[in-house]
């Protein structure tokens, strides 16, 4: 049997190491794409549930007071601003 040179130990030694850092390099590249890919259904989620809020909080309006415009909303909520705090605040007590 041939015994191999330090050298040639070396050369094998980095080889092995680039391999390695390449599929290294790979797997990072798969969990940031997964990374990315919940990142962007969480955020999706959080869209979907607050668009689900604001039309909910909206057909409460619309049906208690009917269609109102935006500026007439916008009046009215902050009309109403202090009086719902108080009654939210006594609701939680």
């Amino acid at each position: 049997m041939v015994r191999r040179t330090d050298a040639e130990r070396l050369a094998d030694l980095q080889q092995e190491m680039e391999k390695k850092e390449g599929e290294f390099k790979r797997k990072q590249a798969q969990l940031d794409a997964r990374k990315k890919q919940l990142e962007s259904r969480m955020k999706e989620k959080e869209r979907r549930e607050r668009t689900h809020r604001l039309i909910t909080i909206a057909g409460v309006f619309e049906h208690h007071w009917g269609y109102l415009d935006a500026d007439t909303a916008e009046w009215l909520a902050r009309q109403l601003q202090g009086e719902v705090e108080n009654l939210l605040n006594t609701r939680h007590k």
